[in-house]
């Protein structure tokens, strides 16, 4: 395994929006909307750094979450960094899938308005 040059992390990083490098690491900052998302997030990513024995610096900043990659070992950014990068993307990716599906799928939306409106009218009428 080698480090990967700049104009290589360069034109890797042109395939991963967001990404960027800082001479040290690889990283993206992913906003999500709420910390037990974020919690949740890093806790899908560390399934993936586990299974792909390749395990990234994570940050959480309340509904922030950071995540560096670099080879520790070699203190440089490799493949491996590169390769993780775009499996953390995959990640968000299927969970933003994932949610519009169920959005689909349960179509409860008007059920939910429904139940707003029963609860307005039962606080009206003092419950």
């Amino acid at each position: 395994m080698e480090p990967l040059s700049d104009p290589q992390i360069d034109e890797a990083l042109s395939d991963l929006p967001g990404w960027e490098y800082d001479g040290e690491a690889i990283s993206k900052t992913y906003g999500l909307a709420s910390f037990r998302e974020a919690v949740d997030f890093v806790n899908d990513i560390a399934d993936l750094a586990e299974e792909a024995n390749h395990h990234p610096d994570l940050e959480i900043y309340y509904d922030e979450v950071v995540v560096s990659l670099r080879t520790h070992s070699l203190d440089a950014v490799t493949d491996n960094d590169v390769r993780m990068a775009a499996e953390v993307e995959n990640l968000v990716t299927e969970v933003e899938e994932d949610d519009f599906d169920d959005l689909d799928e349960d179509d409860d939306l008007d059920d939910d308005v429904n139940d707003v409106d029963e609860f307005d009218d039962d606080f009206d009428d003092g419950i």
